[in-house]
């Protein structure tokens, strides 16, 4: 019997991962392909392929699209919508699950194949966080905000990753909207503890969303031997000199490294002997960054902003404090730093939060999405190809989860009445992790 076809949309990596979006699609992909009843394609539009080209990374066939060089904001109305709408015609996948909202989440939800689409980050949020002259700025800002609305208005399905995202989505979407946590790979659960005294690690790329202005700031509020390593490629060069400018300005750029992009090995190198992981950002959905910490048994401090209040509770398993305080960033840094009981009783309640995103878990989950998805968009295959994938996907799908406050009277894309809200299933999901100890994500 063949096996029904799931098309991942989105950035996928080459060699190693450059940012969270690439590291989801990359663990998403390769845990449904481990079941073993799928097959698993991923279309990858980018003008930094040499060519276009199938290639394989394991069992997950690749289709990398060469699309010509322009900025980002104007292919994502245009060329990678074709682009990918190709590829699709030569998949002709059962399902399309397109990652963020792009010229490849457009490509689907236009497709007339069953279609999900996953909101990492909300580009109109971090497009106020945007540099550069302002005419070019407005310009770029206008075009993704008119990617991501055309995205959210045209999709039926939405998953979500947190609260912050999930009321943004529904601001603008009548679409279902789902929740389902980031995957990280297991190697992050079984990650060896060796800790240098007094490291810091901050992971993500260079950009002023991440503010990490702040983080230099606040090294001079932090323990006299603390060691700040900042791991993640350069987004923005120029934000990039102005923050090595300001570690000689303080004087603190002794205490401060910049390792640039790090391969996979490398990275988790740096989980092993940090103290601490630390996030500053002004703009955040899910990150990664924090879910991997978790994962490793690192304490975290973060900002109280966006989606990281629904994987950090204060106090419990890391520390939240406001954003753009150097001051208080860097006197709760120093409180992990100094306290050894609080230091290891965070990192023991992160591990337990961080073990409910491994990766078997969301790919369980997602296959109780896509069985949804299937069932409310079916009509857009031929009958035998729906039952076929209904039957396949739904036979290794998470337990449904059990019904929560709903939002009466919200209405679906079909106008029929939404069964709970994303925040009511989020908050039913975390009843069910309580009953079952967390081994169950439906």
């Amino acid at each position: 019997m063949s096996k029904p076809r799931i098309l991942l949309a989105g950035d996928y990596p080459r060699g190693f991962c450059r940012g969270g979006v690439q590291a989801v699609m990359q663990t998403t992909a390769r845990a449904l392909a481990a079941m073993g009843d799928l097959e698993i394609h991923v279309v990858s539009p980018s003008p930094e392929h040499v060519q276009s080209r199938t290639r394989d990374d394991g069992r997950v066939r690749i289709h990398e699209v060469r699309v010509a060089r322009a900025p980002a904001s104007v292919r994502a109305l245009t060329i990678d919508v074709a682009a990918v709408r190709r590829v699709i015609g030569e998949v002709r996948p059962h399902l399309i699950h397109a990652h963020s909202q792009e010229g490849h989440a457009l490509a689907a939800v236009r497709s007339e194949r069953p279609a999900v689409v996953s909101v990492h980050g909300l580009l109109q949020a971090q497009n106020h966080l945007l540099r550069g002259r302002r005419i070019w700025r407005k310009l770029r800002a206008g075009l993704w905000t008119r990617a991501e609305r055309s995205v959210l208005r045209q999709a039926r399905d939405v998953i979500v990753m947190s609260r912050h995202v999930a009321a943004a989505v529904e601001r603008e979407s009548n679409a279902r909207v789902h929740w389902a946590p980031n995957p990280i790979g297991d190697e992050w659960c079984a990650l060896r503890d060796d800790p240098a005294p007094g490291r810091v690690l901050f992971v993500g790329l260079i950009t002023p969303r991440k503010d990490l202005e702040t983080l230099v700031r606040a090294v001079q509020h932090m323990p006299g031997r603390t060691e700040v390593r900042i791991a993640g490629a350069v987004h923005d060069q120029k934000y990039f000199q102005e923050l090595l400018r300001l570690t000689k300005e303080l004087s603190v750029d002794a205490r401060v490294t910049f390792t640039g992009r790090l391969s996979d090995d490398a990275l988790r190198r740096e989980y092993r002997r940090a103290m601490v992981v630390v996030l500053p950002s002004l703009e955040e959905s899910a990150p990664i960054a924090i879910t991997q910490a978790m994962a490793a048994g690192k304490p975290v401090v973060a900002t109280r902003v966006g989606g990281i209040p629904d994987l950090v509770s204060d106090e419990e398993n890391g520390l939240l404090v406001p954003a753009r305080n150097p001051e208080a960033f860097g006197a709760a840094v120093g409180r992990v730093l100094r306290n050894r009981r609080l230091r290891e009783r965070l990192a023991r309640d992160g591990r337990q939060r961080g073990l409910r995103h491994q990766p078997g878990q969301v790919a369980r989950r997602l296959r109780a999405i896509y069985a949804e998805v299937l069932e409310r968009q079916g009509i857009y295959l031929p009958i035998a190809e729906q039952r076929l994938a209904q039957a396949v996907i739904g036979a290794q799908a998470a337990p449904a989860v059990p019904a929560g406050p709903g939002a009466a009277g919200a209405v679906g894309p079909a106008g029929a009445p939404r069964e709970e809200s994303a925040e009511a299933e989020m908050a039913a999901t975390e009843v069910a992790d309580e009953i079952s100890g967390g081994q169950a994500r439906g």
